[in-house]
């Protein structure tokens, strides 16, 4: 097996809007076009960056597009909110244009093989132009008293 390079990162307290789960995994582009042009006609919510996340559930292997806003919550879309925490973020070497999801999801389930912390049971898949990630969330340990 080849060699990966996973950099150990933190994020700060986020606010997603989250759409309908996929069909089919190619339809991600054009749902994350949709839910943008939703959040700028149809919300006071403002979009942060360009980056366009496919969360990915290992068990149910349901797909979400999740597009990062700021603004106060309002009736009308599923908002995911997420604590601050720590992830292992692994850098595709290849485009987004060069590689197709089942070779990411394959690559993505190398990694979880191979990763030795204990990790949550969704990752993300995230797309910046041709830019690609997946990013491991680091499953939080909490001591019962």
């Amino acid at each position: 097996m080849a060699a990966f390079k996973i950099k150990k990162s933190a994020r700060l307290r986020s606010r997603f809007i989250q759409s309908e789960a996929l069909n089919k995994f190619e339809s991600w582009f054009d749902i994350s076009e949709k839910l943008k042009d939703q959040i700028k006609t149809d919300s006071t919510f403002q979009l942060v960056g360009n980056k366009t996340m496919v969360t990915i559930n290992r068990e149910t292997q349901t797909c979400h597009v999740l597009v990062e806003v700021l603004g106060i919550p309002k009736v009308g879309f599923k908002i995911i909110d997420m604590e601050p925490c720590e992830l292992l973020v692994y850098n595709f070497p290849e485009s987004a244009f060069e590689i197709d999801f089942d070779t990411v999801k394959a690559r993505a389930s190398d990694l979880m093989g191979v990763i030795t912390h204990r990790l949550e049971d969704s990752f993300h898949i995230v797309f910046d132009g041709l830019n690609l990630e997946l990013h491991f969330f680091i499953q939080k340990d909490y001591i019962h008293s």
